[in-house]
């Protein structure tokens, strides 16, 4: 009765830590990031003899591989997200080719203005409505390298708030680790503090890629893709230099690197928000500035190799075909102040020359045909062709499906339009990832997910049980009072 009476007391204390448990599952049910606890419980025996019940830790509802896979498509899904943020306003800012503001419509307005000069080219107010519509585009190149510069600054904030939060995130899993490690291997509760652990790795990994080791002491090992240590223990801090850029800034030479310890660490971020960021300030929007150089520098060239230098750089000239030369020439671009003063210049040219009757639209005739066509003469010689390769102030960008000939116009068009198909691009791919990552967080959830209809059926059977126990426990007191009652009488 004694072996019996002790199975029964322990059942009861199982049944106490188990019912324990269900109600802080049931409590958690909505908590971000629990996960289902479970409490272990074995059989004891003693000289082949049952003894009852022994419950040991608890555990988790936790698929580690499926978790380490979340975590890397997180990162590649917020990287993709970050892209068609920033590109779906660059790609508005330019508009459509066919829009009103865009400024391919306004060179078509240019060349309408120099159609209306050929058959009256000494008319001035048709010379000044040229002028006028030469600085409207002017303008349009001037407000979209300003707005394009305008985005990379964006992302430097955007990156100096990301590592802000990720610095945080590395502090709190450094804290959990070692709060975990004192609790390995005693009574002490780590899996809450697991949860919370993963749940701050979850979100770090949003920020940047990272990959996870698990040590035998319940910490995590967090380093970034190449194995550079962000947190054990003890958090490793990123720093990085938010300094305003231009479009002549350019890693590395003048934008600082993402440090860690002394070591420059850019190169091995490569998705997360802070990778997408990266690519955009260095790669994607430098790429849009560099495509408007370089149309700004083929327009000023492509005029002035008929006579007509109506575009110009700050200093009145005419940047020569070197591209790391012209970087950011689109933001400087104006028309030439001596053609602003004396619109005729667009009759008589200004390199001199003539005389000239009121008849005369020879340069009219030769801006439309050759710095508005694709040959820059009569005998059929191409215009310099449009760089696609070198450019940049480092010369390390390239423009892809961009042609390298044709006409200033058809080169507009297919900047807009190249444009529009990286972001339809980079928003199809958006879709693809963060689809892909909502099911793996899915699956995740759904193996560490409280159920409430199997917490209620465990807590049915353990109320069984513990009233099964609690029955055994009366019987067996009654047992004793019936002998101890035989014994005295």
């Amino acid at each position: 009765m004694s072996n019996a009476l002790n199975i029964a007391v322990g059942g009861l204390s199982a049944a106490d830590k188990q019912l324990a448990v269900i109600s802080a599952n049931v409590a958690n049910a909505s908590t971000p990031g629990y996960t289902a606890k479970r409490l272990l419980q074995t059989s004891v025996t003693a000289d082949g003899q049952a003894a009852g019940v022994q419950t040991g830790g608890l555990t988790r509802s936790v698929n580690l591989g499926l978790l380490s896979n979340l975590w890397q498509q997180n990162s590649v899904a917020n990287a993709a997200q970050t892209s068609q943020t920033y590109l779906n306003q660059l790609q508005q800012t330019f508009g459509t080719p066919d829009s009103a503001t865009s400024f391919a419509t306004k060179l078509s307005t240019l060349k309408n203005d120099f159609i209306s000069l050929d058959s009256d080219p000494s008319n001035n107010i048709l010379q000044t409505q040229a002028v006028n519509d030469a600085q409207n585009l002017v303008s349009s190149f001037n407000n979209l390298s300003q707005n394009i510069q305008s985005l990379r600054n964006n992302t430097v904030s955007d990156l100096s708030n990301t590592i802000s939060s990720s610095n945080q995130l590395l502090t709190q899993i450094a804290s959990l680790n070692n709060q975990i490690a004192k609790l390995q291997g005693t009574s002490g509760n780590i899996v809450d503090l697991q949860d919370q652990r993963d749940l701050a790795i979850s979100s770090l990994s949003e920020n940047i890629n990272i990959q996870t080791f698990n040590n035998p002491d319940g910490t995590v090992n967090v380093s970034t893709s190449n194995g550079t240590l962000l947190a054990d223990t003890q958090a490793q801090a990123l720093s990085y230099s938010a300094a305003p850029l231009s479009a002549l800034s350019y890693y590395p030479a003048t934008i600082g690197g993402i440090m860690l310890n002394g070591v420059d660490i850019t190169g091995q971020i490569t998705s997360g928000t802070m990778g997408g960021l990266i690519s955009l300030r260095d790669t994607d929007l430098p790429q849009a500035q560099a495509m408007m150089d370089e149309a700004a520098r083929q327009l000023a060239s492509r005029f002035n190799a008929q006579n007509v230098k109506l575009f110009t750089d700050a200093s009145g000239n005419v940047p020569a075909n070197t591209p790391t030369g012209y970087a950011g020439f689109s933001g400087t671009i104006q028309v030439n102040s001596a053609v602003v003063g004396s619109p005729a210049l667009l009759q008589t040219g200004t390199a001199g020359g003539g005389p000239f009757n009121a008849s005369d639209n020879t340069n009219i005739q030769n801006v439309l045909n050759y710095a508005f066509g694709a040959n820059v003469n009569a005998g059929g010689t191409p215009n310099t062709p449009f760089n696609t390769t070198g450019l940049g102030p480092g010369g390390t960008l390239s423009l892809n499906n961009i042609p390298t000939s044709g006409t200033i116009t058809n080169f507009a068009n297919n900047v807009i339009s190249t444009l529009a198909q990286q972001y339809s691009q980079v928003k199809s791919d958006s879709t693809y990832q963060t689809n892909y990552q909502n099911t793996l967080q899915k699956n995740s959830d759904d193996q560490g997910a409280v159920s409430i209809d199997k917490e209620m059926t465990d807590l049915v059977a353990i109320q069984n049980s513990y009233a099964s126990n609690a029955r055994m426990i009366t019987t067996i007191s009654q047992m004793f009072k019936e002998l101890l009652s035989s014994v005295s009488g």
